[in-house]
């Protein structure tokens, strides 16, 4: 792993957001691979990324979130599930799903 074979960093990435830690990546590499494509082996840098792709985002996590919460539901019946994930009984847990849900819809409109 690249970041045991190097030590310690500075900052220290406890210390700083992944966010922070990106930037400051980018700038420091811009030529580096930053997105491989296997399916096609397409490879981009930091400079040739698309940055305006960046809004996909908070659409992108609001689907991933219907799809999990569907998927622990669905599978509810599985004696495995209700021990993997024991929050999913309790309304409370469903009711700030549906909440998230709605503060994600009304910042995409």
């Amino acid at each position: 792993m690249e970041s045991a074979a190097l030590g310690e960093s500075e900052p220290a990435l406890l210390t700083e957001t992944i966010g922070a830690n990106l930037d400051r990546t980018v700038a420091r590499f811009p030529d580096r691979e930053a997105l491989v494509e296997f399916a096609t082996g397409k490879r981009w840098t930091w400079r040739e990324f698309d940055y305006a792709e960046l809004a996909l985002i908070p659409a992108l996590r609001a689907m991933r979130q219907v799809h999990h919460a569907g998927w622990i539901a669905q599978r509810w019946a599985d004696p495995a599930f209700p021990a993997a994930f024991p929050f999913a009984a309790e309304g409370r847990w469903w009711e700030q799903h549906v909440t998230d849900l709605h503060e994600a819809a009304d910042a995409l409109a």
